[in-house]
């Protein structure tokens, strides 16, 4: 895959992941994508808790809304849920459905959530 389909370089953005919690959970939703250090975005959602893997899902549920209303097919969540990262991966899963273009999406937009602003 070409690198530049990605805002930031996995190896810039490994530099930039603090390693200070690791659940070590079981994340499988960008196993199709071969790319050198693709397992930073699973490094960096294990270092999450379970109150921001919500956050960052509201983030990414937003901006596949905004691209392509109708054909989002994340469900909504309702503010009283949680959730945690089975259901995060498995809501990713069924969304990317091994789809490239779908996973390169969502690694852009975990980059863009943890940093606003590209470095």
């Amino acid at each position: 895959m070409d690198k530049f389909a990605l805002n930031i370089d996995t190896k810039q953005l490994e530099q930039k992941v603090s390693y200070i919690n690791n659940f070590n959970n079981k994340y499988n939703f960008l196993n199709h994508i071969k790319i050198d250090k693709m397992f930073v975005y699973y490094d960096i959602l294990n270092n999450l808790e379970d109150f921001k893997l919500k956050n960052i899902y509201n983030f990414v549920y937003k901006r596949i809304n905004y691209l392509d209303n109708q054909n989002n097919t994340l469900p909504k969540l309702n503010i009283k849920d949680n959730i945690n990262s089975i259901i995060l991966n498995n809501y990713l899963n069924d969304y990317i459905n091994n789809d490239k273009t779908k996973g390169v999406i969502i690694m852009n937009l975990i980059q863009l959530y943890l940093h606003p602003n590209k470095f």
